[in-house]
C-alpha cells in the first residue's frame, strides 16, 4: 500500500480497505466510519485550555501571555500553508510601529499597516464585508415580506 501525502488521500485509502472488508460481509457497527473519523480526526479538547481564562482565547488579536504570540485569522483558501509559529509577535510588532514612525513621521497611517498584521487584518475586514452582506441579504428578504404585509 503506498502512504498518502496528505490526510484527503490517506482518508481515500482507508475507504477502499474499508469498502473492501465490508464488502466480506462482515458484520459490523453501522456508524463505525463515522466513528473511527470522529475519535482520529477531529482535534480533541483540552479542558484547562476551555476553562482556563489565562489561557489564549480564540478570539482575533489577542495575545499569548507566555510567547507574545498574536491569534490571528487565517484564509480558509490558504489554511494548507498557515505556520503558527510564524504569526506575529507582540514585541516585533511594536519594533515594527516604532521603526515606521521614525521614517513616517508626518505621514497618517493606520498602525497595523506599518506592522506585519496588516494582511491578517485585510483576511479579517474580508470576512466581515462576507459576513455584513449576508445581514444586509437577510433584513432586505426581511423588509420585503414585511412591505407585503400592509394593505395597499
Amino acid at each position: 500500500m503506498r502512504a498518502g501525502k496528505t490526510s484527503n488521500e490517506r482518508w481515500k485509502i482507508f475507504q477502499n480497505h474499508f469498502q473492501k472488508f465490508t464488502s466480506k460481509k462482515v458484520k459490523l457497527s453501522q456508524n463505525l466510519i463515522e466513528e473511527i473519523m470522529f475519535q482520529y480526526c477531529y482535534p480533541r479538547l483540552d479542558i484547562e485550555v476551555t476553562k482556563g481564562l489565562n489561557h489564549l482565547l480564540k478570539s482575533p488579536f489577542c495575545v499569548h501571555p507566555k510567547t507574545g504570540r498574536v491569534c490571528v485569522p487565517i484564509d480558509p483558501e490558504k489554511s494548507e500553508s498557515f505556520d503558527p509559529l510564524n504569526v506575529p509577535v507582540i514585541d516585533e510588532l511594536c519594533a515594527q510601529l516604532e521603526r515606521s514612525d521614525m521614517i513616517n513621521i508626518d505621514k497618517k497611517i493606520k498602525d497595523y499597516k506599518k506592522t506585519d498584521m496588516k494582511i491578517y487584518m485585510e483576511v479579517f475586514e474580508k470576512f466581515i464585508q462576507k459576513l455584513e452582506s449576508t445581514w444586509k441579504g437577510i433584513n432586505l428578504k426581511q423588509s420585503d415580506l414585511k412591505g407585503m404585509d400592509g394593505d395597499f
